[in-house]
């Protein structure tokens, strides 16, 4: 018959080898969220579903004359909500770009409509379904995406943006 030591011994070994296949997972699960896994710089970015906050489908077609920074955000996101001066700053600034805000994670488009309309934004927000933010590899929020008029990203940020790094991003398109 096993001694009580021998299976408290016992306990601590299974008890060690679950601590460290949880902390594997946990590494290699936050190793795969970031900058490695965003889409690389000069691929064409994935086609893109969205909608108004009121509903109406998005005619991309009508932001193919200039560059278009695509910034995913959600409405729960600090960081997200940080930067919302910054691209408005660009937007007004910058009269050579498209910049819009892509939803994620936010609901319906009324819970985006009532969320959004205490924001401050002043650049159009458009609404992503789950396939879309995952086609673009939204696995963290903010994530920006500078894409040339052709629909090929040239620069892509994770994490907040700020004015300069939006400017330096659109002076090296040309």
């Amino acid at each position: 018959m096993p001694s009580a030591d021998g299976d408290n011994k016992h306990n601590q070994r299974i008890l060690i080898r679950w601590a460290l296949l949880i902390a594997a997972a946990l590494f290699v699960g936050l190793t795969m969220v970031g900058p490695g896994h965003a889409l690389k710089n000069g691929t064409v970015g994935p086609p893109l579903a969205l909608i108004t906050p009121d509903g109406a489908p998005v005619d991309l077609r009508a932001y193919a004359n200039k560059p278009l920074l695509l910034n995913f955000f959600a409405t729960w996101c600090q960081p997200c909500r940080a930067e919302i001066p910054q691209l408005n700053r660009a937007h007004e600034t910058m009269p050579g770009l498209n910049i819009a805000g892509v939803l994620v994670f936010s609901g319906t488009p009324e819970d985006a409509r009532r969320e959004l309309q205490h924001w401050g934004i002043k650049y159009p927000v458009w609404v992503s379904d789950d396939v879309t933010a995952a086609r673009w590899k939204v696995e963290a929020v903010p994530v920006s995406y500078l894409m040339d008029p052709s629909g090929t990203i040239r620069w892509s940020a994770q994490g907040g943006v700020d004015t300069e790094d939006i400017r330096s991003a659109v002076a090296a398109l040309h």
